[in-house]
């Protein structure tokens, strides 16, 4: 795991965004899986419980993105990634554990997926990072959404999308 000590901790941060699961949801052919579902979540929840240590008045917001897809360039970066959904699931059931908000932006994404496959190759060129044009549509509407709003554990919002969202248990 990164040292979030050195990244976040002795930054002094107020306010934290975890967001990880995209390579530990590696699962290729005729191999373990890279990081398993329970050695993920015991990941973040480490991740937590040491930010939560180093920063007890620091907002810790976990966000889940978008869906791995295959390209030409990456020919199988979804298909390495059968279980990412879970990954994401696991995403939020760790924060409603913790009481913590989560920006899942997962949704928006698949959302975007069926509705303009095209526009979502555009934002998503190589299958697993976004572009810059990605980021602006989707998942920084989210994010301003989460800082904005009020946050309540388990009260339903709506974010700037339109989207009927519960902040720590995913209504999709």
């Amino acid at each position: 795991m990164p040292n979030y000590d050195a990244d976040v901790i002795q930054q002094g941060a107020d306010t934290v965004f975890v967001e990880f699961g995209m390579n530990d949801a590696i699962a290729r052919p005729g191999q373990s899986q890279a990081v398993t579902l329970a050695q993920f979540t015991a990941n973040l929840n480490t991740i937590i419980t040491g930010i939560k240590a180093g920063l007890p008045n620091a907002e810790i917001l976990l966000l889940t993105m978008n869906p791995a897809r295959d390209t030409t360039e990456s020919p199988t970066a979804g298909t390495y990634r059968p279980n990412l959904a879970l990954y994401y699931q696991a995403v939020r059931e760790v924060a409603a554990a913790q009481s913590l908000q989560v920006i899942d932006t997962y949704p928006l994404w698949l959302k975007l997926q069926k509705s303009s496959p095209i526009q979502l190759a555009s934002y998503l060129p190589d299958g697993v990072h976004p572009v810059v044009a990605g980021i602006q549509a989707i998942t920084t509407p989210a994010v301003i959404a989460a800082l904005t709003e009020p946050f309540q554990v388990g009260v339903p919002t709506t974010d700037v999308n339109g989207v009927r969202h519960i902040p720590v248990i995913s209504s999709y």
